[in-house]
């Protein structure tokens, strides 16, 4: 899997949609949609666990 990019937008196995913020130090930091707090995973798990979906149409 290639490293994650900001504005990318990935989906969780229970169907929710993240966008990437950044990828650094092997950390994937991002938000949910409707949460107002930035998550972070190591890049093993998030791989482990997201699928690409494409890229954010707006900022």
């Amino acid at each position: 899997m290639r490293k994650p990019m900001p504005k990318e937008r990935y989906q969780d196995k229970r169907g929710q949609i993240i966008t990437i913020k950044s990828c650094i130090f092997n950390r994937v930091i991002f938000a949910r949609a409707g949460y107002q707090a930035e998550c972070t995973y190591p890049l093993n798990r998030f791989e482990s666990e997201f699928t690409l979906v494409g890229e954010k149409a707006h900022d």
